[in-house]
């Protein structure tokens, strides 16, 4: 869904585990990224997942760290490109 609303030109927040943000997600101003950093993330290369019953690079992902991502892309000036002053 985050590439039909990046097509669409809209703010997105994508929120990333087990696959890889940097292969994956949309590179652009108006993106932005919510996932931790941990030493097993990301483990999804190609389909490849390894077995991790408690998923911790989702678990530990707050609600209020979706929210502040949000609420930045909210914020945040529009683009001004292509635009005429």
């Amino acid at each position: 869904l985050t590439h039909l609303t990046t097509a669409l030109g809209r703010p997105t927040v994508a929120i990333f585990g087990p696959s890889d943000s940097e292969k994956w997600s949309d590179q652009h101003a108006q993106h932005m990224v919510v996932r931790k950093n941990l030493p097993c993330s990301p483990c999804s290369i190609f389909g490849y997942h390894k077995l991790c019953r408690d998923v911790p690079c989702m678990a530990t992902i707050t609600v209020g760290s979706v929210v502040g991502a949000v609420t930045s892309l909210l914020d945040a000036e529009p683009e001004t490109q292509g635009s005429i002053d």
